[in-house]
């Protein structure tokens, strides 16, 4: 439901104006940033979970970054990173809460 969410709010996002206000441009891109770190760290987490899995491939893909570069339209070399992100996270329940948060760079 949280995903749904959050597709949502994105879509909504996407669609209002620019500001005109080059200002008000710069704090709404630092927060968007902010954001978007919060969604990979959410998007590598479940991606980790696909690729430990095997599930990629039960979907008739020959890898999770083949599945990533056919479903979302990924770079091999952007796939390969958020696999071993999410790896690296699953590992790591700390530091996928510090990325979260926005303390990890």
């Amino acid at each position: 439901m949280a995903v749904a969410a959050v597709g949502e709010a994105a879509r909504a996002v996407a669609l209002v104006p620019v500001p005109e206000s080059a200002e008000v441009c710069l704090a709404e891109a630092e927060e968007l940033l902010a954001a978007r770190d919060r969604i990979t760290s959410a998007l590598a987490a479940r991606v980790g979970r696909v690729h430990r899995a095997g599930e990629a491939k039960n979907h008739g893909h020959a890898s999770t970054k083949l599945w990533l570069r056919s479903v979302g339209g990924m770079t091999i070399p952007g796939a390969g990173r958020l696999v071993t992100m999410g790896m690296e996270l699953g590992r790591l329940s700390r530091v996928r809460e510090r990325f979260a948060e926005g303390s990890l760079a």
